[in-house]
């Protein structure tokens, strides 16, 4: 039963009554001196009912706050997770101009920043090289992460720097059983069978955040400015760097966070090496941080244990330094002979695409004159100029457009401001604010308009939201913890997050279909492309 407390007046008249019943023909008249005591009682058993409620708070780690908090997480055996340094990996180019300078070395400590104001340092010496290799190709079947190699991969190896159709990437892995190589970061697009794949002198460099902080994170091919590039000529390192992978910065948990975790062992108590043990275990890693584990308990047969990481809010797939940092914690604390895997989880090789219809209400209607068309551009457009396949009459500057692009191998839609327009003369274009990557081919330009960035956000939350699947060929695999997120999406989640937004009158979901869309066993759904179209009924 929970605690019932009474208000002032309730209290005031209960003392009254209890005066009447006890004093005969005491006077209780408003301003006599009974009702000035019952009114001092009152006053001091509300306090009492005050303190009732806070004790009453503290019992359950629910309600609890901060300090009763962490005496319930310590009972547990349970602390606050303190804040962790980013770490990970980013790219260092040689300018090879011309390509006979030789091999250079950026020292450990070495300062980079961020556009916005945060620093790493490198934590180890970094000495260019260029791989020996030579006459190697794209083969068919390639995509932007896995790159098929033409001949073979022979004496390619991890960490070497490359060129392909002129862009710099950085091997993570040689699969020699398939003659491909994984990229740290994805090319925007599959590249061509036959396009050359240079070897090229850099190297990739061991990075830390300066501050301990969940922003510290950055995605790959985000760009850091290497402070003072090695070398005393414009022709070695170069300052712009590119994030490989740079993840495991956590802020100090919250108490939400904290209660969670105090919730989950209630739950699920940890216990002889059952799944909730590997779970807390791994989000326990010292030194890195991440947003939960799920356990796939005999997902390579009898006595495996497979540990798939979930990253922070925008970057669900934890870095390999991670990744290390949290197997060589489970090894330690562990202590049981079950094959233990920690793994990341990986990406659907299909993304799916949304496609959604939108009746705006009035006041939110897409910018412009040409709200009720698209517009398809032409090849050659680059990340501020879109060429049109014809004559962009009634776009005008100051209107908004939607314009899909593949960033480090995702979809994006970017949503920006029209700068100027040519619709006199062919080669037609609209120049545009800066995007993140140069569109790609081909492709068809949408309105913008208030409600495009609200939904691109919703879209893109709900993706980010969607935990690690369970199926695979028609096998449904132990997971815990089996609750939580959704890793299944269906129309209906995509109506849901949308039908809250204030402009919107009516929404459709044109894609997915009704079936919906579903991950394999440790994989996670991926955003393909999104399409908004506005609509007039």
């Amino acid at each position: 039963m929970a605690l019932e407390t009474l208000t002032f007046d309730e209290l005031h008249a209960l003392v009254l009554d209890g005066i009447r019943t006890r004093i005969t023909g005491a006077d209780v008249s408003p301003g006599s001196d009974y009702d000035l005591l019952a009114r001092a009682v009152a006053i001091v058993a509300q306090g009492s009912q005050r303190r009732g409620l806070y004790i009453a708070d503290q019992v359950l780690p629910s309600t609890a706050e901060a300090a009763f908090l962490e005496l319930h997480a310590a009972i547990r055996g349970l602390s606050r997770l303190q804040p962790t340094r980013a770490s990970g990996r980013v790219l260092l180019v040689f300018d090879e101009t011309p390509a006979s300078n030789a091999n250079t070395t950026q020292s450990s400590g070495s300062v980079l920043t961020h556009a916005d104001g945060r620093g790493y340092t490198t934590t180890a010496d970094a000495t260019s090289a260029k791989p020996a290799w030579t006459g190697k190709t794209v083969g068919y079947g390639s995509t932007p992460t896995r790159i098929v190699v033409n001949p073979d991969v022979s004496t390619m190896a991890a960490g070497d720097v490359l060129d392909i159709s002129g862009v710099p990437r950085a091997i993570r892995e040689v699969i020699s059983s398939v003659n491909a190589i994984d990229l740290y970061h994805p090319l925007n697009q599959s590249p061509l069978p036959g396009a050359a794949i240079t070897a090229r002198r850099g190297v990739v460099a061991l990075v830390q955040a300066d501050d301990a902080e969940a922003a510290g994170n950055k995605v790959v091919g985000d760009t850091l400015t290497l402070a003072s590039p090695a070398g005393a000529s414009p022709n070695d390192f170069q300052a712009a760097t590119y994030v490989q992978e740079l993840s495991g910065g956590g802020d100090l948990e919250t108490d939400d966070e904290l209660r969670d975790r105090v919730r989950a062992y209630m739950a699920n108590r940890p216990g002889s090496g059952n799944p909730e043990d590997f779970r807390s275990w791994a989000r326990e890693t010292p030194g890195v941080r991440i947003a939960d584990a799920f356990v796939y308990a005999g997902f390579r047969g009898l006595g495996t244990v497979d540990v798939v990481l979930w990253g922070p809010t925008g970057e669900r797939q934890p870095t390999e330094t991670t990744r290390a940092a949290v197997a060589t914690h489970l090894a330690t604390v562990a202590g049981f002979a079950d094959d233990v895997t920690v793994k990341v989880p990986t990406y659907k090789a299909t993304p799916t695409p949304i496609t959604l219809q939108l009746l705006p209400r009035v006041g939110y209607e897409p910018d412009g004159a040409w709200s009720a068309n698209a517009i398809a551009a032409a090849p050659a457009s680059t990340a501020s100029r879109i060429y049109l396949v014809t004559a962009p009459s009634s776009v005008e500057i100051g209107d908004r457009v939607l314009v899909p692009l593949t960033v480090a191998g995702r979809a994006r839609l970017a949503h920006v401001e029209v700068l100027a327009v040519n619709a006199s003369a062919a080669p037609y274009y609209l120049d545009v604010v800066a995007m993140a990557a140069a569109p790609v081919s081909p492709l068809t330009i949408h309105p913008g308009g208030p409600l495009c960035d609200d939904v691109i956000e919703a879209v893109e939350g709900l993706f980010d939201a969607l935990t690690p699947g369970i199926t695979t060929g028609g096998v449904t695999y132990a997971r815990h913890p089996s609750t939580g997120p959704d890793h299944k999406l269906y129309p209906s989640h995509v109506y849901n997050a949308l039908a809250s937004l204030e402009g919107a009158a009516k929404v459709v979901v044109v894609a997915p279909s009704s079936s919906g869309d579903e991950p394999a066993a440790q994989e996670i759904l991926v955003l393909g492309r999104l399409t908004i179209e506005h609509v007039t009924s």
